[in-house]
């Protein structure tokens, strides 16, 4: 459920491909953060990425690069884009806003799922269960979706409990328990084995098509801005001719037959430009944290 991941893998192969098709520039380098696979078994991850581009290839007769690079932070990545060693990366949003000013170009490309971009989350509990407030989850169980799509929401769960005036969650609950998929955040709760839980609208909202008493019996406690967890950023010194055919092969490789097969398995079904205004909503969620957590720290702390 982590489709963010597909962002980038679909990107690895149409830039890599693409942009060595013209002998007289040199290859494209592309890189992702370790943090991508927090749902995906990298090896597997690496294997199919790398099929894909050379499908890619044989069909075009490009040049293809197999070597994707993985960083382990942000501090790397922005290593990566100083020294001219990586044109392109996925990344997290958290991670991409910690990035110094001027090391990335505003154009950047991200995953849909359901066909939107954004995510939201939301926190659930039974209708039967007496909560109707985050202050009535004071020392209860909670579960928490724990994907790359919902690796935004502990930081949305301690806005809201900060602004209602409570410690943060480890202090707050009984316990909180992160849990890889949307069913076994929210069926728990839905069979009073946990008290509440959060996780993605989007998969609260297949859940419910697939058993409708989950939404007679359940509640939403609070939801969070629209958010996006993942995007793919280019380098900003890359030319303007590589880019717009990096940009190209991306969004056009998801019409193949083989870019479906590669968006089923990264559970996204879409990957377009996105405008760096859009990825504004996550900044401000990190900076209401900081100043509500932190007030004398920097709202969003750059890489140095």
């Amino acid at each position: 459920m982590i489709l963010a991941l597909l962002t980038m893998l679909v990107s690895w192969s149409g830039f890599a491909t693409e942009t060595n098709s013209d002998s007289r520039e040199l290859p494209v380098k592309f890189g992702f953060t370790r943090s991508m696979f927090v749902d995906l078994n990298e090896g597997d991850t690496r294997a199919a990425v790398k099929s894909y581009s050379i499908l890619l290839a044989s069909k075009d007769d490009l040049a293809v690069s197999d070597s994707p690079g993985v960083l382990e932070n942000a501090a790397a990545v922005a290593a990566a884009f100083t020294s001219g060693t990586a044109d392109i990366i996925s990344l997290t949003s958290t991670e991409f806003l910690s990035l110094p000013d001027g090391l990335v170009h505003p154009r950047m490309i991200s995953a849909a799922v359901g066909g939107t971009y954004f995510e939201q989350y939301v926190l659930l509990a039974r209708n039967d269960s007496g909560i109707k407030t985050i202050a009535d989850l004071q020392n209860k169980r909670l579960l928490i979706y724990g994907s790359l799509r919902g690796s935004l929401s502990p930081i949305w769960l301690d806005v809201l409990l900060a602004t209602n005036g409570f410690a943060e969650a480890k202090d707050f609950f009984g316990s909180v328990t992160p849990v890889n998929k949307p069913s076994r955040t929210v069926l728990p709760v839905f069979f009073q084995q946990a008290d509440a839980c959060i996780v993605t609208r989007t998969g609260f909202e297949v859940l419910s098509e697939m058993n409708p008493q989950v939404t007679k019996q359940m509640k939403i406690i609070a939801t969070s801005p629209q958010l996006i967890p993942t995007v793919t950023c280019f380098r900003a010194g890359i030319s303007p001719r590589a880019l717009e055919r990096i940009i190209h092969a991306v969004v056009s490789a998801q019409h193949t037959v083989a870019g479906q097969q590669v968006l089923t398995i990264f559970q996204s079904d879409g990957i377009a430009e996105i405008r760096t205004e859009q990825i504004e909503s996550v900044r401000e969620l990190i900076a209401t944290q900081a100043r509500l957590r932190h007030p004398s720290a920097k709202t969003v702390d750059t890489v140095q």
